[in-house]
């Protein structure tokens, strides 16, 4: 699998094998030899869609230039809200799906473990108070994309 899917719950870095990529879907479990910004690239290139789009339209929310949350028009149901967990630039950088994440839990200083809606858990390099940081960029993103009817141009 190298492209997002409506139901991607996340894009989590690996290293086994060739694999550079854990995603997660509900009950599934897939890997991909891109990384999770490459496969993200991918998916972007294969909708015809510009990346550099998506990441102006949370611009316009935020001031900050780094870890924007990414709102995917894949189909016609709700779109797939990715956030970063790190600058997608980082190796260890996840990319996470808004509305999958049930709950979170800090493991120590540095690491956080997630709970999906499905059950499925997985650990990310990132402190709960950073997830928690964007979590909340990514719900006041999501309500501007519902509530103001703003529109990704591209």
């Amino acid at each position: 699998m190298n492209s997002l899917h409506i139901q991607t719950m996340a894009l989590l870095p690996t290293t086994e094998g060739p694999n550079r990529t854990k995603i997660l879907l509900p009950h599934e479990q897939f890997f991909s030899t891109l990384t999770p910004r490459k496969l993200l690239l991918r998916s972007f290139k294969l909708l015809n869609r510009p990346y550099a789009a998506h990441e102006a339209f949370a611009r316009k929310k935020w001031t900050a230039h780094q870890k924007l949350p990414l709102i995917i028009e894949i189909g016609l149901d709700v779109p797939l809200v990715l956030f970063p967990t790190l600058s997608p630039h980082h190796p260890d950088n996840a990319w996470l799906s808004f509305f999958h994440i049930e709950h979170i839990k800090k493991r120590d200083a540095k690491t956080t473990e997630l709970t999906f809606v499905d059950g499925q858990r997985a650990t990310v390099a990132c402190s709960e108070y950073t997830l928690n940081v964007q979590l909340s960029r990514t719900l006041l993103t999501w309500n501007s994309y519902t509530t103001e009817s703003l529109r990704i141009d591209a």
